[in-house]
C-alpha cells in the first residue's frame, strides 16, 4: 500500500513519474508547487478542480498538506492531470494615443523582459483603461496569482481607512490596544506608524513563517523604535491582532474590514487567502488575486482613494503611506518608494532592484512580493502596471522593467 501511494503521489507532484526519479527531485517539485513555503498547497497551487481540493482539505483551512493528500489517496481518491491553462500566450492590445507614457512597442519590450525572467503576467492601465495585457509561461487571465509580500500593502490601506473611521490614529501606541506591551520600556513606545513602516524595533520574524496573532505579539523588542528598518512578517500579524481587538464588538478581522470597506466597494475579488494553523489571516503574504483585480486596487490608489464619485479612503491619509521613514526613505507604510537612488533603493531586504534608473518617476510607489510580484503606481502618468512571475535572484529588476515600459 505504501509503495502504491508513493507512486501516485509522485505522479501528482511531477509532470511524469520518470521526471521524479529521486527523492531530491520530489522535494524540489514540492518546493516549486508550494510558492508561499508554508508546507501546504492553496487551491491555485494545487491546480485542479475545486471539488477534489475540498475533498482533500479535510480541516477546511484553504490549504492541503502532504498528510491530507496521502490520506485522500489511501482512501481511494484519484487525482486528474494538472491543468495547463493558456498554454499559448494571449496578448491583449488596447487603444494607444501619442500622449500616453507607453505605447505598444514599449509594453511588448517590458512584457518580453518579464517573460524571459519566468514572468506570468504583465498588465498596463492608463487613466483607468487597460491598454496592454499578456500572459506567459502557462498562466491565464482568470487564474489568481500569489502576491506574497505584495499583500502587505493591503494592511497600509486598511490602516488608512481605519483612521478615517476613527478606529485608530497612525501615531497612537500599539500598547493602547495590545495591552500586554504596556510594561515593556521599548514595546510600550511603538506606534502603529512604526509598526507598519517596519521601524518598530521588534524581531521581524522569518519571512517563510507567518505566526498566529497570539504568538506574533510575543515578538521581542531588539531595538528602540524608529532607529532601524527590519523587514519581516511579525509586524503585520501584530497589526492583524490589533485590528481584531479594535473590531471585537463586530467579531471581525482585519481581512473582514478590508473586504467590506475597501475591496467590495471597488468590485475587487480575491482568490484564496492563506491562514495560519489556527485560522488567523496571513496579513503579510496571504492574498491570491488575478492581474486585473490587483490593478483595480492600484487604480484606487492612483486616484487618491476615489472610486467613481465616491471617496473610499481620504487622500491625506493615503499620502501618509508614501512618506519614507528616517530609517529607510525608500519604504513608507507598506509601500516601496522611488527616491534619489531609485525605486526601493537603500535597503534590499525584499530582494528588489537598487539601480537608479527609475529616479525620473518621482511619484512612483510600489507594492512588491517574492517572485517579483509588482504593482507599480505613477499618479503623474495616470499609470498602473502589474507584473506577476516566479523569478529568483536578479533576473528581474523593477527599474529595468520600467525603463522598457515607460517611453
Amino acid at each position: 500500500m505504501k509503495t502504491t501511494w508513493l507512486l501516485l503521489f509522485v505522479a501528482f507532484l511531477a509532470p511524469s513519474i520518470a521526471s521524479a526519479q529521486s527523492g531530491g527531485r520530489l522535494a524540489e517539485r514540492l518546493r516549486e508547487l508550494d510558492k508561499n513555503v508554508d508546507r501546504q498547497l492553496s487551491k491555485e497551487e494545487f491546480g485542479r478542480d475545486e471539488a477534489t481540493f475540498k475533498s482533500i482539505d479535510k480541516d477546511g483551512n484553504g490549504g492541503i498538506t502532504v498528510a491530507e493528500i496521502s490520506a485522500f489517496l489511501r482512501n481511494g481518491g484519484k487525482l486528474n492531470a494538472r491543468e495547463n491553462p493558456s498554454a499559448k500566450p494571449v496578448e491583449f492590445k488596447g487603444r494607444f494615443t501619442k500622449s500616453m507614457p507607453v505605447n505598444l512597442a514599449s509594453c511588448r519590450k517590458a512584457s518580453d523582459y518579464s517573460k524571459r525572467a519566468s514572468g506570468h503576467a504583465v498588465l498596463v492601465m492608463i487613466a483607468g483603461e487597460v491598454v496592454y495585457e499578456k500572459y506567459d509561461n502557462g498562466w491565464s487571465a482568470d487564474q489568481p496569482h500569489r502576491l506574497a509580500s505584495g499583500t502587505k500593502s493591503f494592511a497600509g490601506v486598511t490602516a488608512a481607512r481605519a483612521a478615517q473611521e476613527g478606529l485608530l490614529n497612525l501615531d497612537e501606541s500599539v500598547s493602547d490596544t495590545i495591552t500586554e506591551w504596556k510594561d515593556s520600556p521599548r514595546l510600550s513606545k511603538i506606534t502603529i506608524r512604526q509598526l507598519l513602516s517596519l521601524t518598530s524595533g521588534i524581531d521581524p520574524g522569518d519571512n517563510s513563517v507567518v505566526l498566529p496573532y497570539a504568538e506574533a505579539i510575543k515578538a521581542e523588542a531588539l531595538n528602540k523604535p524608529g532607529i532601524k528598518f527590519a523587514y519581516g512578517p511579525n509586524p503585520f500579524q501584530i497589526f492583524g491582532a490589533l485590528m481584531q481587538r479594535k473590531l471585537a464588538d463586530k467579531n471581525q478581522t482585519s481581512l473582514d474590514f478590508l473586504r467590506a470597506k475597501i475591496l467590495e466597494p471597488i468590485g475587487m475579488k480575491t482568490g484564496t487567502w492563506r491562514r495560519t494553523r489556527n485560522g488567523d489571516p496571513h496579513v503579510p503574504s496571504g492574498a491570491f488575486v488575478t492581474a486585473r483585480e490587483w490593478a483595480k486596487f492600484g487604480e484606487l490608489l492612483r486616484r487618491g482613494g476615489k472610486w467613481g464619485e465616491k471617496q473610499i479612503v481620504r487622500q491625506d491619509l493615503l499620502d501618509e503611506l508614501t512618506r519614507g521613514s528616517r530609517a529607510n526613505p525608500a519604504y513608507g507604510i507598506t509601500f516601496w518608494l522611488s527616491n534619489k537612488k531609485g525605486l526601493g533603493a537603500g535597503n534590499d531586504a525584499a530582494g528588489r532592484s537598487t539601480t537608479p534608473s527609475a529616479v525620473k518617476l518621482k511619484d512612483l510607489f510600489m507594492a512588491a512580493g517574492a517572485g517579483k510580484q509588482s504593482l507599480y503606481i505613477v499618479p503623474s502618468l495616470k499609470l498602473v502596471a502589474v507584473r506577476f512571475g516566479e523569478t529568483q535572484g536578479r533576473r528581474f529588476q523593477d527599474n529595468a522593467f520600467l525603463d522598457r515600459l515607460v517611453k
